[in-house]
C-alpha cells in the first residue's frame, strides 16, 4: 500500500469515527455491515460493535437508539440496551 493509500484510509476512518461520535445511526449500520464483509460474525461481530458503543459518548448512544426506535430496528436497540426481545 503507497502512502496517499494509507491517508485515505486514514481519513475514512476518521469520517466513520467522527459520524459514529455525532449518533448517526446509519453509520452503525454500515459498520455492521462491513464486520459483516470482512467475516466477523456472531460474537466476535458482537465483541467489536459493543466495544465500539461502550467508546461512544452517551448523547452520540441516545441519538442512535431513538434512530432505532424510530427506524423500528428493535434487535439493534435489544443489542445495545441488553433488554429481552
Amino acid at each position: 500500500m503507497s502512502e496517499e493509500d494509507d491517508l485515505k484510509e486514514a481519513m475514512v476512518a476518521a469520517t466513520v469515527a467522527d459520524s459514529l461520535k455525532d449518533g448517526d445511526f446509519e453509520t452503525l449500520l454500515e459498520v455492521v455491515d462491513v464486520l459483516e464483509a470482512g467475516g466477523l460474525k456472531g460474537k466476535i461481530a458482537g465483541l467489536a460493535l459493543g466495544i465500539i458503543w461502550e467508546l461512544l459518548p452517551e448523547e452520540a448512544q441516545e441519538k442512535m437508539l431513538a434512530s432505532a426506535q424510530a427506524e423500528g430496528k428493535s434487535n439493534v436497540i435489544d443489542f445495545f440496551t441488553r433488554k429481552p426481545r
